[in-house]
């Protein structure tokens, strides 16, 4: 989009197919990502790919706002045609505040080791551990006062680094950032 915020706001509320409301953040760094808020997903940010793909309501809802948000960006002129012609992008996760939690292999992380819980959804897969390029968006939203991820990152005194505690472990990410206005 050649925009961070590609609808100008640093949240959005999507309306679902169901009906139901969603606060997200959209980002364009790296790859354009939707970014949910765990809370309203009623998750706690700590879940296992295994466990986020087993929930089948949850699966369908991810796409949705996905779907919706690449109507949104212009990536498809149809949400229904979304899965089909655009199944990787943009990108769809959601984001908690930093808490203890088990990663895929080694010991337990306390909240100190990380600045945010994320997970985040990959051609219709919960990601393993944290995609690079998604972890642009990531890093570059937590820096963006208002946004959803913003709201949940640790207060940093280097906005441009970000720990992300994901299901694989921590990702170290830094971006440089300008404001070209």
């Amino acid at each position: 989009s050649g925009r961070v915020l590609p609808t100008g706001q640093a949240r959005d509320q999507l309306a679902l197919s169901g009906g139901r409301r969603l606060t997200v953040s959209i980002v364009d760094a790296g790859n354009a990502v939707v970014f949910c808020l765990a809370s309203e997903l009623g998750l706690k940010g700590t879940e296992r790919p295994d466990e986020i793909e087993a929930h089948r309501e949850l699966m369908d809802t991810l796409e949705d706002v996905r779907a919706i948000t690449a109507e949104r960006l212009g990536i498809v002129s149809d949400r229904r045609d979304a899965t089909r012609v655009s199944p990787g992008l943009p990108k769809v996760g959601f984001v908690a505040p930093p808490v203890r939690y088990q990663p895929a292999a080694g010991p337990e992380l306390d909240p100190d080791t990380h600045d945010l819980q994320g997970r985040l959804l990959s051609m219709q897969t919960a990601h393993r551990s944290y995609a690079g390029a998604a972890s642009i968006a990531t890093v570059v939203a937590a820096a963006v006062p208002g946004t959803i991820v913003h709201e949940c990152a640790r207060p940093r005194t280097d906005p441009s680094a970000l720990r992300i505690g994901n299901p694989a472990g921590v990702m170290h990410v830094s971006a440089r950032m300008e404001n070209r206005d």
